[in-house]
């Protein structure tokens, strides 16, 4: 069933007669971050909880519809408010390279990170306490205001900007988008088990559907790519109820071959890197039993042999959320808490409000703190964004975010915006939606 196309060729957005979202004339004013990472928790919570009902499916290809349509204008660039290009961390960065980020304004900026200058290249209505996807030199995220009708469901819709040309684009319906590990695809999840894989713009190939195993599913939001192959996770139904077991298992699908690894029973994801990076594949990840603030070591599975190091907190205050590989595979980047109590309160079930960036070295083991990143964060906030080089990274949190060698363990103040308060629910700087963009090549 091939979507409609206006008189520009997108795909109409039209709200569902049942559930309406209203469109917001203007700017609206900023959430409340802490609100919004609570509810994406909460979400996040729920997709692990929710049994899913089989996939529902487009027709074919051509409902992913594509058509350009101008971004807004841009602002003049504006200077960084801290450090200068080439000082500390800064240097060795290829010219070029830019982080994204929409802010709680739903302004969408580019900052180069080696000028530090930056400005606004569109007004969107991507969430800021959801991760911006980038492949090609595209920029994807999901627009939850806007609607298309694909066969018998009304979908969200995924949109995408080039950034070379300024365009935006309507990519086609779906529910979340995810990277491909060769860097020349994306994977947009129409539900939970089923999900399109579609070339980046210029690149070769067709769109090809894709439909999970039966008796496994694909948490929205958290999808992941590993290699030649996708996260997902199982689903155990109760007696009369179309919920999970909470022992519910997770492992990696190949699509091009229909075997499902399987990995282990209840987990939170913090990272994954590809057959292309080390070991022939790597996740961390922590026990979905392990309780906010409890001293839990991370999980590093190779996916060649199953064999999981276990790696200590080295304060013994355990990890919180957030982290990622550098692309190489050789580092991991985590988060370890540094206050065992929250205001003086012990923690029991509550979550701490000070992190601290570590580096993992994944051949050895060896965790070395990087002293000066320190940031308030409740989960999701914290988030780390590795640079090609796999030498460098963007990490913050709620009130702070840095640029890191991870060669020299050296840091650097990373903020675009003037000013002295940069907590994420005042400043329009950096915050957790934030996504690397290499050179244009």
């Amino acid at each position: 069933m091939k979507i409609a196309e206006d008189r520009h060729g997108a795909a109409p957005a039209t709200a569902p007669p049942r559930a309406a979202v209203p469109a917001v004339p203007g700017s609206p004013a900023p959430a409340s971050a802490e609100a919004l990472f609570k509810e994406a928790k909460r979400r996040r919570r729920r997709r692990r909880l929710a049994g899913l009902a089989a996939a529902v499916l487009l027709a074919s290809a051509a409902a992913i519809g594509i058509s350009a349509i101008r971004a807004s204008g841009r602002p003049a660039a504006v200077t960084a408010g801290g450090g200068r290009a080439g000082s500390a961390a800064g240097t060795g960065i290829v010219a070029g390279t830019r982080v994204a980020w929409v802010d709680y304004h739903r302004h969408l900026h580019l900052g180069n990170l080696v000028t530090r200058t930056q400005h606004v290249v569109a007004t969107i209505t991507g969430n800021p306490s959801l991760p911006l996807t980038q492949a090609g030199g595209h920029i994807y995220w999901v627009d939850p205001r806007a609607y298309v009708r694909a066969l018998h469901r009304w979908s969200p819709v995924i949109r995408e900007l080039d950034v070379a040309t300024g365009r935006i684009r309507t990519t086609g319906p779906g529910e979340s988008v995810f990277p491909a590990a060769d860097g020349r695809h994306v994977f947009i999840a129409l539900t939970d088990t089923s999900l399109y894989e579609i070339p980046v713009t210029g690149s070769p190939g067709s769109p090809r559907l894709w439909r999970l195993p039966r008796g496994w599913f694909m948490p929205q939001g958290e999808a992941i790519a590993v290699g030649d192959g996708i996260l997902i996770q199982s689903v155990y139904p109760l007696a009369g109820t179309r919920l999970p077991h909470k022992s519910h298992t997770f492992g990696v699908w190949y699509p091009r071959s229909g075997r499902v690894q399987a990995i282990t029973r209840g987990y939170e994801l913090i990272g994954a890197i590809g057959p292309g990076g080390a070991h022939g594949g790597l996740l961390a990840w922590l026990p979905i039993s392990c309780s906010l603030g409890q001293n839990c070591p991370m999980r590093i599975t190779n996916l060649q042999t199953l064999v999981t190091r276990l790696v200590p907190s080295p304060l013994g205050l355990g990890f919180t959320s957030g982290g990622a590989f550098s692309p190489d595979g050789r580092w991991l980047a985590v988060f370890v808490n540094l206050k065992p109590t929250l205001n003086g309160i012990p923690l029991t079930n509550m979550v701490p409000d000070e992190a601290q960036l570590a580096l993992i070295n994944t051949r050895t083991g060896v965790v070395r703190l990087v002293h000066g990143t320190r940031t308030l964060t409740v989960p999701p906030a914290a988030w780390a964004q590795w640079l090609p080089d796999s030498r460098h990274l963007v990490v913050g949190g709620l009130d702070a975010s840095y640029l890191v060698n991870a060669s020299a363990m050296t840091e650097k103040p990373m903020f675009f915006l003037p000013g002295h308060d940069h907590n994420i629910q005042d400043s329009e700087d950096l915050n957790f939606s934030s996504v690397i963009v290499p050179p244009h090549r």
